[in-house]
């Protein structure tokens, strides 16, 4: 996926936080318009996505609230933490989750779908919800981490 997806799920995590409505950005610029809304989130040093470096450092399968720091910039979120947070934003975007908050296969098939037909809605925040999701799914189970490198 292309990094600027990153962005475009940061926007709709914060805005979600923020409780300020989510609707689907045609440029980055939209997403850039949003970057007062991110940085107040992400100062509160409180989220796994926010904070948590997209570009290298990790995610580890032990369920702990908020991000660490370790040394002078290591951020290490949690892999539970950062599904908890994919799962709290899915419905701003459109996708379904069951009741037990996992996500259907048929559900993923449909996102996917959506993604390659690029139906211009949330194409770049399915692309990386969907990735995250499924790197989360896969810590939790094998117990690994989620690693970055930029």
């Amino acid at each position: 996926m292309p990094y600027s997806a990153l962005y475009c799920l940061h926007r709709v995590y914060a805005r979600c936080q923020a409780g300020l409505p989510v609707t689907p950005v045609s440029d980055m610029a939209e997403v850039e318009a949003d970057d007062e809304v991110v940085s107040a989130e992400r100062d509160m040093f409180e989220s796994h996505l926010l904070y948590h470096s997209d570009v290298d450092g990790y995610y580890i399968p032990v369920d702990f609230d908020i991000p660490e720091l370790i040394g002078d910039d290591e951020r290490v979120g949690s892999s539970q933490g950062l599904l908890a947070e994919l799962q709290s934003c899915a419905p701003a975007i459109g996708i379904r989750l069951e009741p037990d908050l996992s996500l259907s296969d048929a559900e993923a098939q449909r996102i996917d779908e959506l993604i390659q037909t690029d139906s211009g809605e949330f194409t770049y925040e399915w692309m990386a919800w969907l990735a995250l999701h499924e790197a989360c799914r896969q810590s939790i189970a094998s117990d690994h981490a989620i690693v970055f490198i930029g």
